[in-house]
């Protein structure tokens, strides 16, 4: 069985978001993808919140149309859902 450390991913989902929104390249865009999607995995099987999957999937939507308007608030809304779970991020 394979086990997911939720906690050390949200982190570096949290620490990946904001240097994409504070700087955003193409790079940064794929690591930012792929990290956010394990992260809606584990969402989704361990903490089965579908208002944070949700987030999850729009942050991942407005990183794909670089809609920089979006993505601040939306990482916000994220950070506050893993915090209801005693997420630290």
């Amino acid at each position: 069985m394979i086990t997911v450390d939720i906690q050390n991913l949200s982190t570096q989902f949290a620490q990946q978001a904001r240097e994409f929104v504070a700087a955003p390249s193409l790079m940064k865009g794929l690591d930012l993808d792929d990290v956010s999607m394990k992260l809606m995995q584990a969402v989704t099987g361990m903490l089965k919140d579908p208002n944070l999957m949700s987030d999850l999937h729009r942050f991942r939507q407005a990183c794909r149309d670089r809609d920089m308007d979006q993505l601040a608030g939306l990482l916000e809304q994220i950070e506050d859902g893993l915090r209801s779970h005693q997420i630290d991020v």
